[in-house]
């Protein structure tokens, strides 16, 4: 085992777990303060690249993503951070209109039989209804909270979305239609929760909050650099670092265990390639790894986390979210239709391959599916023919007549990985109903000192001592979490809030 990074007597040094955006926005934040309060900053990540869910690849010759693809809110009322690093690097993309009717083609796929499927308009008013009702129910929210009829209390924290759609005029599930189900899976619950019914009306409704605030004003990224590039910049500052700080950035380092202790950090990391281990030597240490890898406690932590912390920690849930990327031969499609949507029939098929759209900039035919929550756990760990077998079936049910199963049937298809893999264990967080109903959601982002608390919750003496572990990812903030701008947000907070304990310290 090999020992980096020895601190000398007079100076201050910080560990910061993670490379996404909350790591290098913190780390970077810390480095243009100028300030002495870190001399050195060393970040250890797992992969062997920048940005974490903000991820890439290679598809056919093509830049596509793996994670992160939409810049939410560009002109919107919150002046989104990530919408501007995008502007300084002229990331190129293109205005997302998915409730655009002109440029969409919605295929009923629940009677193979009919001669015309195309069901675009009447999948259009029930998204305007849906549309609606939604309106009216975070109208009603907002008056209940204007006039003091709107409480944090446990009763709110259990309601679930789906209830309250229903209050306001939405169909109950057990009576939903085919083209209604599809309506409320694609608009909503694809991109947030396992169900409406698990979703928390509390939290995911909360006027402000998530696309409430950012509205459908948004970005598809299609740029050959990557959505990563955003980061280059900071990237490239903390590898020059400045006259106060030194900053280290160690690829392909998967932490093992976090040792905390007042003034006294030791992070345990494996070399991803060589299997070497070394201990890297702190003053502080900063976790921004995913709130699935800490409920999958892959990382130790010693002392252990408190009672009230691990509590607080897993109140939030991991939501899975996969994209398939396919490739046809022959274009199946209208040349002025650009997303399609695909009704299929009952319950048993909620979500089974239901949004499609085409990439813009690709001359070829390429299409980039999205699924969420059960369907993008199962189409993740299908083999390659048995993905391609699935689409062709769909394809040939929506855009087959008369035309043979083989020209509907991809000639390459590739997947997302990521409820299977370890360093995230699914793609972002969600609050699902009644969380932190009884766990106060302010020790979510708490930090901790070190001092060994047992199980009690930490006193308000505890508090004063300084903090030695710090916690900071897209589940920690209480607005955007699932975002980009979340991961970016919660580490600008924490650096913040070192440099305010450094000054007055």
């Amino acid at each position: 085992m090999t020992t980096e990074n020895q601190r000398t007597a007079s100076s201050k040094s910080l560990i910061v777990v993670g490379a996404g955006a909350a790591g290098i926005k913190l780390a970077h934040a810390l480095l243009v303060a100028d300030s002495t309060a870190f001399r050195e900053i060393t970040i250890l990540e797992a992969n062997n690249y920048i940005g974490g869910r903000v991820r890439n690849f290679k598809f056919e010759g093509h830049t596509v993503e793996m994670g992160a693809n939409w810049i939410s809110g560009r002109e919107a009322a919150f002046d989104n951070p990530i919408w501007k690093l995008a502007q300084d690097i002229e990331l190129q993309g293109h205005p997302s209109e998915r409730e655009n009717p002109d440029g969409m083609m919605v295929l009923d796929c629940t009677n193979s039989n009919e001669a015309n499927n195309d069901v675009t308009k009447i999948y259009m008013e029930q998204v305007k209804r849906f549309d609606n009702i939604y309106d009216r129910a975070l109208a009603a929210r907002k008056q209940a909270e204007a006039e003091g009829r709107h409480s944090n209390a446990n009763s709110n924290t259990n309601t679930s979305v789906r209830q309250v759609l229903e209050q306001h005029g939405w169909t109950p599930k057990s009576e939903l239609n085919d083209v209604e189900r599809a309506v409320e899976h694609n608009v909503l619950e694809v991109w947030v929760a396992e169900s409406l019914e698990n979703l928390s009306a509390e939290y995911d409704m909360r006027p402000g909050a998530n696309d409430v605030e950012l509205g459908q004003d948004e970005i598809f990224v299609e740029d050959s650099r990557g959505l990563n590039s955003i980061f280059d910049g900071m990237v490239h500052d903390l590898k020059q670092g400045t006259n106060s700080t030194r900053t280290i950035i160690r690829m392909e380092m998967e932490v093992q265990s976090i040792h905390y202790a007042p003034g006294n950090v030791k992070v345990i990391a494996k070399d991803v390639k060589t299997g070497t281990v070394a201990e890297f030597h702190g003053d502080a240490v900063v976790s921004t790894v995913s709130i699935g890898v800490l409920q999958s406690n892959a990382i130790a932590f010693v002392p252990p986390l408190p009672a009230w912390k691990r509590a607080a920690l897993g109140e939030m849930k991991m939501f899975n979210f996969a994209k398939v990327y396919a490739k046809f031969d022959c274009q199946l499609w209208p040349d002025n239709k650009d997303y399609f949507l695909f009704v299929t029939k009952g319950e048993g098929n909620r979500g089974h391959y239901p949004l499609w759209m085409r990439y813009k900039n690709a001359k070829d035919n390429l299409l980039m599916c999205y699924l969420g929550g059960a369907q993008a756990r199962r189409v993740e760990t299908l083999e390659e023919e048995q993905l391609k077998n699935e689409i062709e079936d769909l394809f040939f049910q929506g855009f087959g007549g008369g035309r043979s199963r083989e020209e509907c049937r991809p000639v390459a298809v590739t997947t997302t990985d990521w409820s299977r893999n370890p360093l995230f264990c699914g793609s972002y967080s969600y609050f699902p109903k009644g969380a932190f109903a009884s766990v106060p959601y302010r020790n979510l982002g708490r930090g901790l000192t070190g001092v060994p608390e047992g199980d009690k919750e930490t006193t308000e003496n505890d508090l004063r001592l300084p903090t030695t572990l710090y916690f900071a990812g897209e589940a920690l903030d209480d607005k955007y979490n699932g975002w980009i701008q979340g991961g970016y947000l919660s580490g600008e907070r924490v650096a913040m809030s070192m440099l305010s304990s450094s000054l007055s310290s």
